[in-house]
């Protein structure tokens, strides 16, 4: 499950990317 380490560098970023890994990782948790 690599979305949590996604997740941290999407928060790093500012959250400007958050809503795209939010996508991302819903459909990766599939």
């Amino acid at each position: 499950m690599v979305s949590r380490q996604a997740w941290n560098r999407s928060e790093s970023t500012g959250g400007a990317n958050r809503s795209a890994f939010s996508r991302a990782i819903s459909s990766d948790s599939s």
